[in-house]
């Protein structure tokens, strides 16, 4: 499957630079996705017994990661943070010289061109 278009980037500091973000549509999809992992993380842990810790965290969220990928052609590592850092509507700023989103930084300026 190739990537969906993505309207517009983010700046990312945790990921340490640009990346896809998700419009609204993608973000609805990812979120199905990811329910379902939250959802299979719970069942595991009531099953097996297990601690958060014990459980096979990586396994479990796979299917998010690859949604995401799906979605992006970006491959993220960490599914919690993608669900909640790369949805473009969460980035109030926009750079017209760059064409990402990002966070109000401290200066004022987009954190990748200085604009």
């Amino acid at each position: 499957m190739l990537p969906t278009e993505i309207t517009k980037n983010i700046y990312c500091p945790k990921c340490g630079g640009v990346v896809p973000g998700l419009d609204d549509d993608n973000f609805r999809r990812y979120n199905q996705v990811y329910m379902k992992c939250v959802e299979s993380v719970k069942a595991y842990r009531s099953e097996h017994g297990t601690s958060l810790q014990q459980t096979p965290l990586g396994e479990l969220y796979q299917p998010a990661l690859d949604s995401y990928y799906e979605l992006t052609g970006f491959r993220g590592a960490d599914a919690l943070h993608l669900w909640r850092k790369h949805r473009i509507s969460k980035y109030p700023l926009y750079c017209d010289r760059c064409n990402l989103c990002y966070l109000a930084p401290t200066t004022g300026r987009c954190p990748v061109c200085s604009a």
